[in-house]
């Protein structure tokens, strides 16, 4: 994880990810009325979009108006899978001068990841001049269908405690 996640004792921990737009003029005139759209599928909550890019009945839509020959940009859309499981993802591209042209599909599969935190120390353990506690962090993985991988566990101490050690 890139960022932070905070949550429950036993709370899923669910990744957001960037699908990258790539558009460009590589003809010798201007493109009028250009409009790009990406429905997400099912299952995909939109985070954000940048670019001007509005959400609005379960689709992105960047409303580009002129291109300029030569002229290219990516747009970035940030989503989060509802749940575990397979997403495929397109968009389509329309302008003035010519049909609509369909990017490639793009097909993300998500695991599910549930992370606990407990602690094993009797309450009001106390070791020599300091207290003491002992906290377990287990990590599974819901869906055994795919591996979690490149996965890093963070555990940020509260103020005034410090790490003994770790197993």
């Amino acid at each position: 994880l890139d960022t932070p996640v905070t949550g429950s004792n036993g709370d899923p921990v669910v990744p957001t990810w960037e699908y990258l737009l790539e558009y460009d003029n590589n003809g010798t005139s201007e493109a009028t009325g250009v409009v790009i759209q990406d429905p997400l599928p099912p299952g995909l909550d939109f985070v954000s979009a940048d670019g001007g890019g509005v959400f609005a009945g379960g689709t992105v839509t960047w409303n580009l108006g002129a291109v300029a020959p030569g002229a290219s940009a990516t747009l970035r859309i940030r989503v989060r899978p509802s749940t575990a499981g397979e997403y495929e993802n397109g968009a389509t591209l329309t302008s003035n001068e010519l049909p609509p042209v369909t990017s490639n599909m793009t097909s993300t599969q998500v695991g599910s990841l549930a992370v606990t935190k407990h602690t094993t120390t009797p309450a009001g353990a106390v070791s020599g001049n300091a207290t003491t506690a002992t906290y377990v962090i287990t990590i599974q993985n819901q869906n055994p269908a795919m591996a979690a991988t490149n996965v890093t566990i963070a555990d940020l101490l509260p103020a005034g405690f410090t790490c003994a050690s770790t197993t």
